[in-house]
């Protein structure tokens, strides 16, 4: 299986100070792209269709579990304090990982809370969610072509992960 625009954990950027890539445990997240366009019916029936392009919308869930993860969230929060401040833009590649990733220039959208796993101080999550700034002309292409090596039945060895991106 070769997953569509890649596989990788978040990674946001507005600028060199700016910028935090989580680690591989935060990779669940979503992207979807909802098509922009008008139907437009003429007076004989048919349907004209004006489709001005994708907006992309990404879900992501955040954990705060272990003693690390503290710098790699409040690194986030500053870049989304700053987005929101100054209305800079954010970099947003949801998967990201060496060679080709989805990049797509985000605004934060929606409430920002952090919730307690359970009663104990065992960990916090939260749920995020980005809006694209400008529509996407065409869906976005991105899978992840992975090369590995079978060393045993049913065990492989992965040499390089090589990213393509179909226009």
């Amino acid at each position: 299986m070769y997953p569509i625009f890649g596989y990788g954990s978040p990674r946001f950027y507005i600028d060199e100070e700016l910028c935090v890539h989580f680690d591989e445990r935060q990779a669940a997240g979503a992207v979807v792209l909802e098509p922009i366009e008008e139907l437009i019916e003429t007076l004989g029936g048919d349907l004209i269709q004006n489709f001005k392009g994708y907006r992309a919308e990404v879900s992501l869930k955040l954990y705060n579990t272990r003693n690390r993860d503290i710098d790699q969230h409040l690194m986030m929060l500053r870049i989304i304090n700053r987005s929101r401040e100054m209305g800079d833009e954010i970099l947003l590649q949801p998967r990201f990982q060496d060679g080709r990733t989805l990049d797509l220039m985000v605004y934060p959208k929606g409430d920002l809370g952090y919730k307690e796993i359970t009663n104990l101080n065992a960990g916090q999550d939260v749920e995020l969610s980005f809006v694209s700034v400008r529509l996407i002309k065409n869906f976005p292409l991105v899978s992840s072509r992975p090369r590995f090596l079978k060393i045993g039945k049913g065990s492989f060895l992965v040499l390089k992960n090589k990213q393509r991106m179909i226009v």
